[in-house]
């Protein structure tokens, strides 16, 4: 049936290989033309060391049955580490995860004191507002447009990101 439809496969397979080379040229990149940066590599901190396994599992995705247990992973961790940015920025993922989001608000808040302007700790608390403000059935729009300055000034320190635009985005309904 496939001959009967598509003719000679290896011819076809070689069209459309001569197809892709045309039209896709990143498929004959050559690694050392790539523009590849300085790369750095840094010990962790006592703290990301800790929060590594939190991190993982989280990384990985949750759900309503497993953010829970992920949460008290995180809060277990961050008690030791409390202005540790990394461990208070993965605190404020599996708590916002785990539909915590006064617990997400605080540890991004605490991520924020210990490094003003991180970015993550800027979406996280600007999500975990909006959620709150949700929950709240707030309709005052100064609240709204405090919650959405979150995402503003994360764009601002990665104009790249999608993330704060989604976030700010989502924010919007």
């Amino acid at each position: 049936a496939a001959r009967e439809g598509f003719g000679d496969l290896k011819q076809l397979d070689r069209e459309l290989n001569n197809y892709a080379r045309k039209t896709l040229p990143i498929l004959g990149l050559k690694i050392d033309k790539l523009p590849i940066g300085p790369v750095t590599t840094r010990a962790l901190t006592p703290g990301e060391e800790a929060i590594m396994p939190v991190v993982l599992r989280s990384t990985r995705g949750v759900n309503a049955k497993t953010a829970p247990a992920v949460a008290v992973a995180a809060r277990k961790v961050a008690v030791d580490f409390p202005n540790d940015p990394a461990v208070q920025v993965a605190l404020a993922e599996a708590a916002y995860d785990a539909g915590a989001y006064a617990a997400a608000d605080a540890a991004a808040a605490r991520a924020l004191a210990a490094k003003p302007g991180l970015r993550e700790a800027l979406i996280y608390r600007g999500m975990a507002q909006s959620a709150l403000a949700q929950q709240e059935h707030v309709t005052d729009p100064a609240r709204w447009k405090a919650v959405r300055q979150w995402f503003i000034t994360a764009n601002h320190q990665d104009a790249e990101d999608p993330w704060p635009l989604v976030a700010h985005y989502q924010a919007l309904r």
